[in-house]
């Protein structure tokens, strides 16, 4: 595995790579494996994501230096088994840094975000040198690099390689406080695919005692050297071939004739862009409270409620002056000056910022971003799992939740109870028991819909037109978990792997005939229920039941049924009231009414959703069907029978 370049993203010159390439590639790969390094830093958290990732690995890993593994690039080889370094070749080691925006109080916050970060990188470090923790830290404090013999002696490193080193990948080395001189001879600015190139300042000069380089990014100039990288980097994003990519750069004078170029091959290519999902990230520089406030202004929009704090900033701000105030607060200059058309595509653009020479600044060596889509697409997510958390089904009380993480079947078994104690004489010897098992299967499936809003929507600030389809796929998801599991519930429920059905009067949990919801036939069904054997067929597991289930047809006589009443003899007294908690389900049928214990102590019915992800899941594109953004709403969901025991049927009457 080569990991080249810029962590956490990708530079212009095709080189990069993140924590998503990095478990995609070793997903692919078993046994033993060889990770070579040349990097000059990138993306914190992707480094350590990486580093969870190596560590998770079950064969031996093998990481070698090649030329250079600085700053956020040292935390994955820290996973490694073993490190090696090429003669020559070079580690650094140093604190975190970032750019911060706001008042006081937000620097403040952003520096303990910063020493919480640097902590989190000191552990990891001191775990693979076995230095201790205050060792680490003043040597993150004072930007070291290590050579080869100096990596070793520290605990970094296991082995030096008496070899010729490759050359250092490029990178903006100004950025670092003690760069090695060949290394800031080669030094230049790095650029995302997805991002106009930035130059950055260098670090003002400072006592060596420093522990954090300040660099400011200087502002874009749109010289002929930034126009052909952006209009690469739109090529790149959107797969041109390079014959395609030399014809846009020959027509292109200008990005907005770029983008019109790079559309109209993709249209006549491939119309339908694969969409990826959109969760909130944090935005740099921009302080949790801040980017909370645009959340809740944002969610307001969408829902009709009042807003607290600073949200009411925001209150009365159009999408496009919301979009153009968090651009401005993460620092894109200009971004006041944009039309509200400019200001839409910004916010709901999915192919990163290539629609603008501006973007978000990027600081050394560890580096962060901010997604206002993301922000976007998360908010509608909040309304959409807000819904349908208010139209769960009362039947998923019953289930027991169970993990998957693909569409293989669920296998729910079941081992029979321990056989009875048996006696050990003096001297005896103690014997094995035999267990039984029962096994049920189910699988979970796919279920989705997709809706577009309009760009004129969005620029008229009509977030309703976003906000109702999202209620709808909440409710909508809700509504399919409860068809599904009133489905193993009619009748007589799913064929089990006994080939007998989920209620039937040989397994004692139905009712011979049916009648209604009395204390007499609750009773009947309780006893039924205490009497229920083990899989051995002998052992008493005295089930309790908790729930009563009905459709609306009986939900008046079972609310009769267990009311508290005033008796005037003990034989009149309700021992049911307080005991048994109704749970109504339209989409049960009739009157037929059942019992269930509580799912910790008899599991019956089993639900899963695809890696534990509950509810729709929300992805968006940029529009090419429509012009616009589309959203498609999706369930990973699958419930089954997992038993019988804990359930009682009665088909009422």
């Amino acid at each position: 595995m080569l990991l080249y370049g810029p962590v956490g993203f990708v530079d212009f010159d095709g080189t990069g790579f993140t924590s998503s390439d990095v478990k995609a590639a070793l997903a692919t790969m078993s046994g033993d494996i060889t990770v070579r390094v040349n990097s000059g830093g990138g993306l914190a958290f992707d480094g350590i994501a990486i580093h969870n990732a190596l560590q998770a690995h079950p064969g031996k890993v093998t990481a070698i230096v090649d030329a250079l593994a600085a700053s956020a690039a040292t935390l994955p080889i820290m996973a490694a088994d073993t490190i090696v370094m090429n003669e020559g070749a070079l580690i650094m080691i140093h604190d975190p840094s970032a750019i911060s925006f706001g008042t006081s109080e937000s620097h403040r916050k952003a520096a303990d975000v910063l020493d919480l970060l640097g902590e989190q990188a000191a552990g990891i470090y001191a775990r693979r040198s076995g230095l201790p923790i205050e060792a680490v830290r003043a040597i993150m404090r004072a930007e070291t690099w290590f050579d080869g013999p100096g990596a070793e002696e520290n605990g970094f490193a296991d082995l030096v390689l008496a070899s010729p080193p490759e050359e250092a990948m490029a990178f903006d080395f100004s950025l670092y406080a003690h760069a090695p001189a060949h290394l800031m001879r080669m030094s230049r600015p790095i650029q995302r695919q997805d991002l106009p190139s930035w130059t950055t300042a260098a670090p003002a000069a400072h006592e060596e005692e420093a522990t954090m380089p300040v660099t400011a990014p200087a502002e874009p100039s749109v010289s002929a050297r930034d126009l052909t990288a952006d209009i690469m980097s739109r090529c790149r994003a959107a797969r041109l071939s390079l014959e395609e990519a030399s014809e846009v750069l020959a027509k292109a004078t200008s990005p907005d004739m770029a983008r019109d170029l790079i559309i109209d091959m993709v249209a006549a290519r491939d119309p339908s862009p694969e969409p990826r999902p959109h969760l909130p990230t944090s935005a740099v520089g921009l302080e949790p409270l801040r980017q909370r406030a645009y959340e809740d202004a944002l969610h307001a929009k969408m829902t009709g409620r009042s807003v607290e704090g600073q949200a009411r900033h925001f209150a009365s701000m159009r999408l496009p002056d919301l979009a153009r105030s968090f651009a401005e607060d993460i620092g894109i200059s200009g971004a006041r000056m944009w039309t509200p058309r400019q200001a839409v595509e910004w916010a709901t653009s999915t192919s990163g910022r290539s629609n603008f020479l501006a973007g978000p600044r990027m600081n050394a060596g560890m580096h962060s971003t901010s997604d206002f889509p993301a922000l976007l697409g998360g908010v509608a997510h909040k309304v959409a799992m807000d819904a349908y958390q208010a139209a769960e089904s009362p039947l998923m009380r019953l289930v027991r939740i169970m993990n998957t993480s693909d569409f293989k079947p669920i296998q729910a078994s079941r081992l029979s109870e321990m056989p009875s104690l048996e006696e050990v004489p003096e001297a005896g010897e103690y014997t094995y028991g035999s267990r039984a098992e029962t096994s049920e299967t189910f699988s979970i499936k796919t279920y989705g819909r997709m809706f577009a809003i309009t760009r004129q929507a969005l620029i008229n600030d009509d977030l309703s037109m976003l906000a109702t389809p999202m209620v709808e796929f909440g409710r909508a998801a809700s509504r399919k978990e409860a068809d599904l599991l009133a489905a193993l519930l009619a009748n007589d429920g799913p064929t089990l792997d006994d080939g007998t059905a989920l209620f039937a009067t040989s397994r004692s949990n139905k009712a011979s005939t049916g009648s209604g919801i009395s204390v007499s036939s609750l009773s009947d069904g309780r006893q039924a229920m205490r009497n229920t054997k083990g899989i051995d067929g002998t052992t008493f597991l005295n089930l309790a039941p908790r729930y009563l289930v009905v459709g609306t047809a009986k939900e008046t006589e079972a609310e009769q049924a267990l009311a508290a009443l005033d008796a005037a003899a003990q034989e009149d007294v309700n021992v049911f009231a307080g005991r048994l908690e109704i749970l109504v389900e339209p989409r049960i049928a009739g009157n037929r009414w059942m019992l269930f214990a509580d799912p910790a102590q008899a599991s019956v019915l089993g639900a899963a959703w695809l890696d534990g992800q509950r509810g729709p899941n929300l992805l968006m594109r940029e529009g090419w069907e429509v012009d616009g953004t589309e959203y498609r709403a999706r369930l990973d969901f699958g419930c089954g029978a997992l038993g019988w025991r804990g359930a009682y049927l009665n088909p009422g009457n």
